[in-house]
């Protein structure tokens, strides 16, 4: 139970407040993108902003409706293209992590581990001829949860 719980909150956390039906950014001159988040009918269910420091360290605050801070995640690329993940409660407590890499097909599989390093699950995204993307993520055991595909 408790690592369907971690494997939930880190989906969550990746892709954003999942259950939104639309997103849209922005990019002020200092560099932080903000990304609010909508439901179908248009009323907001959170915002995540992102901000890259000078040595590439991507640090996001996720925060709900009404402005609490739910969580953060601090992203890093390494020398090979591999981007590692690390997510945090709004206590500090880290939760989880994740494992980017880019294969040579231009396909992106993420790996999703719990606090203490367990893998939880995987995702899978691929952009398409016509620039959209389709995720597949899986649970630990391989098993497809769901799909989404970018507008």
């Amino acid at each position: 139970m408790i690592k369907k719980i971690a494997f939930s909150l880190i989906l969550a956390l990746i892709t954003s407040f999942s259950y939104a039906q639309s997103s849209s950014s922005r990019t002020d001159s200092f560099g932080k993108t903000t990304t609010t988040y909508k439901d179908k009918y248009g009323r907001t269910t959170g915002t995540s902003t992102s901000k890259k420091d000078y040595s590439g360290r991507t640090t996001t605050t996720y925060k709900d409706k009404s402005g609490r801070r739910t969580g953060t995640s601090t992203s890093k690329k390494d020398y090979s293209g591999k981007t590692s993940t690390t997510y945090k409660d709004k206590s500090g407590r880290r939760t989880g992590t994740s494992s980017s890499k880019k294969d040579y097909s231009g396909k992106t599989t993420t790996t999703y581990k719990d606090k203490s390093g367990r893998r939880t699950g995987t995702s899978t995204s691929k952009k398409d001829y016509s620039g959209k993307t389709t995720t597949t993520y899986k649970d630990k055991s391989g098993r497809t949860t769901g799909s989404s595909r970018s507008k």
